[in-house]
């Protein structure tokens, strides 16, 4: 159902949880690799490449301004999908309405139902970005990784 909601806003979220989730551990690789370079040199291995270092720290910068810009971006398109999602859900309830007779609208029972209804819509949107949110920690957080970070189970 979110899916037929708006298909562009779904495969933007995706999208951007995936690169949310990445960013973690790109961040945790670049700085790995900043103080290795750092370690040779002071080991007296070889003398310091600074280039290299000042690389290395623009493209870690770079890579912790565009995951803001990215979890900004994630955050805006899922709350226009909540609205697609919600103003989709009471279109369909709308509908059903709509073929029920005017006798069942007088049923207290129906009526809480629909009620009922259509106070889940702002619910239903919620777990799936708990969903999302789930998976983007597995991603963040898997073994085939090798987190350095002490968020990161095991």
């Amino acid at each position: 159902m979110v899916y037929r909601a708006h298909r562009g806003f779904m495969v933007a979220t995706l999208v951007f949880r995936l690169l949310r989730a990445l960013a973690p551990v790109t961040m945790l690789w670049i700085g790995k690799l900043i103080i290795e370079a750092v370690e040779l040199y002071y080991r007296g291995g070889e003398p310091a490449d600074w280039p290299y270092l000042w690389t290395l720290v623009a493209i870690e910068l770079a890579v912790a301004t565009t995951a803001e810009i990215i979890s900004r971006a994630s955050n805006l398109t899922e709350g226009f999908l909540g609205e697609h999602f919600c103003n989709e859900v009471s279109v369909r309830l709308m509908e059903h309405s709509a073929t029920l007779d005017v006798a069942q609208f007088e049923d207290a029972e129906v009526y809480d139902q629909l009620e009922r209804a259509h106070q889940q819509t702002h619910k239903g949107i919620g777990f799936f970005r708990q969903l999302l949110g789930l998976v983007q920690s597995l991603i963040r957080c898997c073994p085939w990784w090798r987190c350095w970070s002490s968020t990161c189970p095991g």
